[in-house]
């Protein structure tokens, strides 16, 4: 059975082989799950990291998301397999990619990544690689492909958050037209020091798909409660770097009282903390 809430500080995990495609690179896997292949992993590539990659890829029916944790990572996406060129795109710390299904992309040759990288990278599915080349009869590959959604935090303003009065949130993605629950709204909320809920307790809802949140820097106590009429809940003090996920029956709220030292910043996919 699988448990409903999750608990992973990630700096005590060890580093292991990460893809096959992508020699010389490692992960921490965070999520796993056997029935959908849905996945999230931690992931780092080295600096000066190329693969001799002739051909692009997509991954099928799944829903792919990607955060540059730091440094940077050269990948050029295409609209169509018709689509050659490509546009290129030098992804670094802070950006989101929201990869539709059979969305079109591929690592870049030249330049390679100069600083290296650490990314989350996360599927709703397996993320299977579905070479299309460059050359050849493209058109018979089709036009049912589909652009990805980016966006660069560090240039979006934060906003005031819909539900914990004194917070702050930025939106990454909504999932535009083909939102999915289990992947939408990914965000950024900021807790300030000090903060407390305005009431004693704020408790979100119960719902049955997986949410998570990842600590990109600060720290924040956070409750898990075991249902929606659970008298007390569990206490998670949550640093950098740490992940927490939580599904049906279990739901996620804040307490008054001891409260967050220096405040956090959070990556929250599915939630926004509030909800």
């Amino acid at each position: 059975m699988t448990e409903s809430v999750r608990v992973i500080d990630t700096s005590a995990r060890p580093w292991g082989d990460w893809h096959p495609e992508f020699p010389g690179t490692v992960s921490k896997e965070l999520h796993f799950d056997a029935d959908t292949g849905a996945n999230l992993r931690q992931a780092y590539v080295p600096p000066g990291f190329t693969i001799a990659e002739k051909e692009r890829h997509h991954h099928g029916n799944t829903r792919e998301g990607v955060f540059i944790l730091f440094g940077n990572i050269p990948y050029h996406e295409y609209d169509l397999p018709t689509t050659t060129e490509g546009r290129a795109f030098n992804f670094r710390k802070g950006f989101l990619l929201d990869r539709t299904p059979r969305s079109i992309h591929g690592i870049s040759l030249d330049p390679t990544s100069e600083l290296g990288c650490m990314i989350l990278e996360w599927g709703t599915g397996p993320l299977e690689f579905n070479y299309i080349p460059f050359e050849g009869d493209l058109e018979s590959f089709g036009t049912d492909f589909n652009p990805p959604h980016t966006a660069d935090s560090a240039a979006l303003p934060w906003a005031p958050h819909p539900q914990l009065e004194g917070c702050k949130i930025k939106v990454l993605s909504d999932g535009g037209a083909t939102p999915d629950p289990r992947f939408h709204p990914v965000c950024l909320v900021h807790i300030p020091p000090g903060w407390s809920p305005k009431n004693t307790v704020h408790r979100g809802a119960t719902k049955p798909q997986r949410r998570w949140l990842y600590i990109l820097h600060g720290d924040a106590p956070v409750w898990t409660y075991a249902g929606a009429d659970a008298a007390t809940g569990t206490r998670h003090d949550l640093k950098e770097g740490c992940y927490l996920e939580w599904s049906a029956p279990s739901t996620l709220g804040f307490e008054s009282g001891e409260t967050a030292e220096i405040g956090c910043v959070a990556l929250c996919v599915g939630t926004n903390l509030g909800d």
